[in-house]
């Protein structure tokens, strides 16, 4: 079971951690063979995933569930992209969450909009089970069709 957690760049790292630990737990316990999916994973949501997946000395010391991290980087020399291309490449990398997961659980910071509305747009349409989680929601939630 490929289950993407992703959360809004907004959100709170300090205060998400306890609910992405809970929520992690929780499909650990539901999926045997759980994969866990998330992106940038170098702040928010998808570090707390990372740091809680990898060995990190006597506080975790093996992995407790597998891990994708999908990675989108954009190194310009001299230039900038325009709003249309920068959404044009964050869409696609949707198009890879929405092709890999099973599952769904999105961390948003208010309505979902640009990027974040592109994702879950794509995962109804497909009809997969997903969760949102707006802020301060502190306990994890099994995902449907209807969120």
């Amino acid at each position: 079971m490929n289950c993407v957690i992703i959360g809004a760049r907004k959100r709170s790292e300090s205060q998400d951690e306890p609910l992405v630990h809970k929520l992690i737990d929780t499909l650990i316990g539901k999926y045997p063979q759980l994969k866990v999916v998330s992106t940038s994973c170098d702040r928010g949501v998808g570090k707390i995933i990372k740091n809680k997946c990898l060995p990190l000395g006597d506080k975790n010391p093996k992995p407790t569930f597998s891990f994708i991290e999908i990675s989108l980087r954009i190194y310009l020399l001299g230039e900038e992209l325009t709003k249309s291309e920068f959404a044009q490449a964050f869409m696609a990398r949707n198009a890879t969450l929405n092709e890999l997961g099973d599952e769904f659980h999105i961390m948003v910071d208010g309505e979902p909009r640009g990027t974040m509305a592109d994702l879950l747009r794509r995962v109804r349409e497909r009809g997969a089970p997903y969760a949102i989680y707006r802020p301060g929601e502190l306990e994890p939630k099994t995902a449907s069709q209807n969120g």
